[in-house]
């Protein structure tokens, strides 16, 4: 939970926290104790009117305050038929379809400087996530370093592949021309960029290093992923 939390600080919020130590942004109680001596809320005073939110700032986009909503499409070479990507029922882990009526719905919420993709497909509104297929993620593993792409249950933070490796919430940007960039922050390192690799047989990982992960296979293509609004 300590980690689905630690994209959402920004400023002097995420200033502080990573000042505090490694055990304590790891724990979510810790955390959540930390949390509440810093930034207690004041009692509640019957005599003290709310101050009205104020007006949510315009799209980056510049398209509308409105959250970017639609699916998210899968583009390799010029010649292969568009993929976006789904995830059916009780399934671990997210797939792809050449059917757009099959695509998983996503809605983009902005943070201060990234973006946390919600699955709106889902009556309980999961959020999509990175889950890493090794005990440690090791920057510097080449292309035995992948992952899948799963969802995060809002209730208990727990992803739908049961496999207890790494994860977090999926975060990234979205570009002017729609195309989503992900990553991966590792601890107090720097922001890893990830890439999207398609199998022939139509499984698509993230890879942090998209030349060496094509080099264990001829059959693997890495992809541009692009988020296409939808009604």
């Amino acid at each position: 939970m300590a980690d689905f939390a630690s994209p959402l600080f920004s400023r002097q919020a995420l200033v502080w926290y990573t000042r505090l130590p490694q055990d304590v942004r790891e724990e979510w109680f810790q955390l959540q104790t930390s949390l509440l001596e810093k930034w207690s809320p004041p009692e509640y005073d019957e005599g003290v009117e709310p101050t009205p939110a104020a007006a949510a700032p315009s799209h980056p986009l510049g398209l509308s305050s409105k959250p970017l909503e639609g699916v998210i499409k899968i583009i390799r070479a010029i010649s292969a038929p568009v993929l976006y990507l789904e995830h059916k029922g009780r399934n671990a882990t997210c797939t792809v379809t050449e059917n757009i009526a099959d695509a998983l719905r996503v809605r983009c919420h902005r943070l201060s400087d990234s973006i946390l993709l919600e699955c709106t497909d889902d009556p309980d509104r999961s959020w999509l996530a990175v889950h890493w297929t090794a005990p440690q993620v090791v920057i510097g593993n080449g292309p035995k370093q992948f992952s899948e792409i799963t969802l995060i249950d809002p209730k208990t933070l727990k992803s739908t592949w049961g496999a207890n490796y790494p994860y977090r919430p999926m975060t990234g940007s979205v570009s002017a021309d729609m195309e989503l960039n992900l990553s991966w922050k590792l601890g107090d390192g720097p922001v890893i960029p990830l890439h999207a690799s398609i199998s022939n047989a139509l499984f698509i990982n993230l890879v942090y290093d998209p030349q060496g992960n094509l080099s264990t296979s001829h059959r693997k293509k890495i992809a541009r992923l692009f988020i296409e609004p939808v009604e």
